[in-house]
């Protein structure tokens, strides 16, 4: 079963990728594995900006893509 779940998710993020392959900002989009899940986020989230580059590049109006793509599992106990 768990192989099967595993699966299900791998496709379901390559769908993503392929569906969103680019953010609003025009940066490419990269699976990104959090405790609550696997979301489908801008690869410069994770890249320090100043204050002045967020302005310039008009960050603050447009936001970037952020979406969970798959459930965190339940880890056991």
């Amino acid at each position: 079963m768990h192989m099967i779940t595993r699966l299900r998710d791998l496709e379901l993020i390559e769908q993503a990728q392929r569906e969103t392959p680019t953010c609003v900002c025009g940066s490419a989009t990269i699976p990104v594995a959090r405790p609550d899940g696997t979301w489908l986020a801008c690869s410069t989230l994770g890249q320090p900006k100043s204050v002045l580059r967020r302005l310039v590049s008009a960050e603050l109006a447009i936001g970037h893509t952020q979406q969970r793509i798959v459930e965190a599992w339940p880890t056991a106990t």
